[in-house]
């Protein structure tokens, strides 16, 4: 993929529709990514969520209209998108520092924000730490949910940016079914308001002795989206603890069942070959932007493989001692070797 040009598709797309809908998905195949993908991506080589550059271009194209001084507010308002001239006039405000009538009586300076421009910068010079594995079909079982993508890039920094209180697996259960008693020291919720998913794990539900700790949390991420939003599980490899549980005495039909799997609360991950990319450092959103952008710019355009559109790519943390600036997270991308 020539993702340079991908990105000068895109923004030539926005400049054509900022009076019209412009869609993330399209974005987004202009750049041959994800909807997710593409909205880290962004943000890690603009500086600004895509849906933040929207608004400004908008609000800079707004600004010239009503100094051409042919239309009325009222009409710019609705030419690019907004509800009312209220909801329009604040956001130009805070942009602009002044009142979209003042611009109309004087000549008011404005903070225009031209189109970008993406160029060829050299890069590369820092490592990027990879490794090609291939691994058999799996589970991730845990709770499913939509990600609202306009939120990545703004306060949205991973899936994982959820309240941890302790992690112990030995049963995951749907809240809506089972209520979960924050009272109980057996219960314990993970749980991201900006995702609205929840993952539930609970202590001693069902069999004795399978207090066994949760090393690693994985996620997964569908490829397309659908109205701005993406499909994504958020839970536990199985063949990450299908040993330990085994060597507790459990067969792994039970192990699978009693998991969850017979309902359906699991996302089944084909066999495929990865491009495991592996990162150090406390995962906020600054460094995961940067960690997308990285894969994308740097090593899909000079390697061999093409990411794998019929996949889900997944993010993996580990749950080790120390400072959050020495811990690992990986990104896992599908790969296939280009022919």
């Amino acid at each position: 993929m020539n993702l340079l040009d991908g990105m000068n598709q895109v923004v030539q797309y926005i400049e054509d529709n900022l009076q019209y809908d412009i869609e993330l998905e399209k974005m987004a195949q202009l750049t041959q990514t994800s909807s997710f993908e593409f909205s880290r991506i962004f943000a890690f080589v603009a500086g600004v969520p895509v849906s933040e550059y929207i608004r400004r271009r908008r609000l800079s194209q707004a600004a010239y209209d009503l100094q051409m001084g042919k239309k009325k507010v009222i009409d710019v308002a609705m030419t690019y998108g907004y509800e009312s001239p209220t909801a329009f006039t604040r956001a130009f405000k805070e942009q602009h520092g002044v009142a979209p009538s003042a611009v109309l009586k004087t000549e008011a300076n404005m903070k225009i924000y031209p189109p970008l421009s993406f160029r060829l910068t050299v890069r590369g010079m820092e490592e990027l730490n990879v490794r090609i594995l291939s691994r058999d079909a799996f589970f991730v079982v845990g709770m499913s949910g939509y990600i609202n993508i306009e939120a990545i890039g703004s306060s949205y920094a991973s899936l994982w940016n959820a309240k941890i209180e302790d992690i112990w697996m030995s049963g995951i259960r749907d809240e809506d079914k089972v209520p979960y008693d924050r009272g109980n020291p057996n219960d314990v919720i993970i749980t991201d308001t900006k995702s609205e998913i929840k993952v539930n794990v609970s202590v001693n539900d069902g069999f004795e002795g399978a207090d066994v700790p949760v090393q690693h949390l994985t996620s997964s991420f569908e490829y397309h989206a659908t109205d701005g939003k993406i499909r994504a599980t958020v839970g536990i490899a199985m063949d990450d603890i299908l040993p330990v549980l085994i060597a507790q005495g459990m067969d792994q039909d039970s192990v699978m069942a009693y998991a969850g799997l017979n309902e359906g609360e699991f996302d089944m991950i084909p066999a495929s070959d990865w491009a495991v990319f592996t990162f150090t450092g406390e995962r906020n959103e600054t460094n995961m932007a940067e960690a997308y952008g990285r894969i994308f710019t740097e090593w899909f355009d000079s390697s061999h493989y093409t990411r794998k559109e019929d996949l889900p790519h997944l993010e993996r943390f580990s749950f080790t001692d120390g400072d959050a600036a020495e811990k690992t997270w990986e990104i896992w991308m599908p790969v296939v070797p280009l022919k």
